[in-house]
């Protein structure tokens, strides 16, 4: 703890303002007993003498959050009252939330934002609680680069709202009208699916850079907008947005609650379908977020926890990873079945692996979801035999049919001896060739550093947006220098090649220069590293425009 503090709360030293909305503030404070930071949200007190119903709602958020325990949710620690205030003591994580990190994420980290919201969304719906103002600000980075759900202070046990009476009034809306389902615009009742709409406008922001409806004129009118309007298609605004990614998001942004996804899960069965054949088994490997803790760059992101302790799921084991993929280990027991295994459950194997598969309810990491759709791919029909030919009897005339080849290929190799085999010929290929196969390569590195660039220059100071965005460029620098490797030798080994690959090369180690220059947040190394990008650019201009 450094610096005095601003003044002491019963075992709490508030050190300074980190938050402050319209009926509470949140302080960053030291709890003295068990050497701690923790973030401590304060009641207004002038909301609490003029409307005892917001004094009842934070001690509801307390108890609400209180009982949910998961990955991705802030952690509550204590409800307390102090000279008649109450207070919420939560955890407190140093990297803000997610606002900054707006339209520098690339799609793998975009997708390991949605698999953590989802997850922890998927817990709350497990014990019958929904957010119901789901928003950037509330949706809180941890130091290992994953996002966590902050602030069920809007939230209500949804099931037990026709059975005991609420904090909310009747027809009252809570929410954020940027982020708000019709629904709960209209003030009607509100379920998981509302949750999701706010969600799919989370996601949608992510991939454009803004919300959908801005609040350029009222509160009133964004809220109407989201009442009567369709959501504009995200590749209207963003045409890189994959249009499986754009139906996802029409489901998720369904004004109909009805049909929306079933829940958190089901929404992430689907997305992660799409991420799978966009990106790879390994894409966690890219979807940790940008963060200053430089032990965790680079390492995959853990898969999130769905349904962990659903009523009749079956006991989880903490798997671990290779490369962000789940690698389950076939013979370790499952606790509380004394065989290792889930009763009734067949072993499933694909190439190379052993995997159990885990009964529903309960969530699949990765290579499980690989393991049901080469279930699915073997369980598909085979080439229909002709009709009046038993199964039986055309798999043995195939079988029949390789020996004969085989035979028959054993007595022309004996009767003919061995052939030389025919000399390989290299492919002459003119100058202009040569040259052509090189600009195409820079064209499509000069077309992916222009995008990179134009975000580089739109994210700020914030020096973890930077840092991100600095990193794909080099990316896009050593995808060229990837692209090169694999043209002809002949093209590949000439000096103007060469020469490029060598620039190519260098910029790629600059930008990444340039990335812990912003992690570390040295001006004087980020202009230095600068005035380098600037040099290494005009020589691959000039080594461009000598091959044009």
């Amino acid at each position: 703890m450094s610096g005095a503090p601003i003044r002491t709360v019963g075992r709490y030293d508030l050190l300074e303002v980190i938050g402050r909305g319209g009926a509470a503030v949140v302080y960053l404070a030291h709890q003295r007993d068990l050497r701690r930071r923790v973030a401590l949200k304060e009641l207004a007190p002038f909301q609490a003498a003029a409307d005892p119903t917001f004094a009842g709602r934070f001690a509801e958020e307390s108890r609400v959050a209180g009982s949910l325990s998961h990955p991705n949710i802030v952690t509550v620690h204590e409800y307390f009252e102090h000279d008649g205030v109450p207070y919420i003591a939560m955890e407190y994580l140093s990297q803000g939330s997610l606002r900054p990190y707006i339209g520098t994420l690339t799609v793998a980290q975009i997708a390991g934002v949605l698999e953590g919201i989802l997850a922890g969304l998927a817990h709350g719906q497990l014990h019958s609680v929904v957010h119901r103002d789901l928003k950037p600000e509330n949706l809180l980075v941890t130091a290992d680069g994953r996002v966590k759900i902050a602030d069920f202070g809007v939230a209500r046990a949804y099931v037990d709202a026709v059975t005991r009476p609420v904090v909310t009034a009747a027809g009252t809306t809570i929410g954020t009208p940027a982020y708000m389902a019709p629904e709960q615009a209209l003030g009607r009742p509100v379920g998981p699916a509302a949750d999701l709409y706010s969600l799919g406008i989370v996601a949608w922001e992510l991939l454009v850079g803004r919300v959908p409806f801005e609040e350029k004129d009222t509160p009133v009118a964004v809220l109407y907008r989201h009442v009567h309007e369709p959501i504009p298609p995200a590749g209207s605004v963003a045409p890189d947005v994959d249009p499986r990614i754009e139906a996802w998001l029409g489901r998720m942004l369904a004004k109909d609650p009805d049909e929306r996804f079933a829940g958190a899960e089901a929404a992430w069965e689907e997305l992660e379908d799409v991420v799978l054949d966009l990106l790879g088994p390994r894409w966690r490997r890219d979807a940790r977020l940008p963060v200053l803790e430089t032990s965790v760059a680079g390492r995959p992101l853990t898969p999130a926890v769905f349904n962990e302790g659903a009523p009749g799921a079956p006991p989880r084991r903490a798997e671990p990873t290779v490369d962000g993929v789940a690698t389950p280990d076939p013979g370790a027991p499952v606790a509380g079945d004394a065989g290792g295994l889930v009763a009734g459950e067949p072993w499933r194997r694909i190439p190379g692996r052993c995997l159990p598969m885990i009964p529903e309810p309960g969530g699949r990491p990765t290579m499980h979801r690989l393991a049901r759709r080469h279930d699915l791919e073997a369980a598909a029909p085979a080439e229909p035999v002709k009709p009046g030919v038993p199964r039986g009897v055309a798999v043995a005339a195939v079988l029949a049919a390789i020996a004969v080849a085989i035979v028959l290929g054993l007595v022309v190799g004996s009767s003919g001896g061995t052939r030389a085999p025919a000399p390989k010929t290299t492919p002459t290929l003119s100058p202009a060739t040569q040259a052509a196969q090189v600009v195409g390569v820079l064209n499509g590195v000069a077309s992916e550093s222009k995008k990179e660039l134009a975000r580089l220059k739109g994210v700020g100071a914030h020096p973890l947006a930077y840092a991100s965005a600095a990193t794909r460029l080099q990316r896009a620098y050593t995808g060229g220098v990837r692209k090169l490797a694999k043209l002809p030798a002949a093209t590949r080994n000439a000096p103007q090649a060469k020469a490029i690959d060598a620039t190519l090369k260098r910029l790629a180690g600059l930008y990444g220069s340039l990335a812990k220059a912003a992690r570390a947040r040295s001006v004087k190394r980020d202009a230095r590293v600068g005035t380098q990008i600037t040099a290494a650019e005009r020589t691959l201009r000039t080594e461009t425009d000598a091959l044009t």
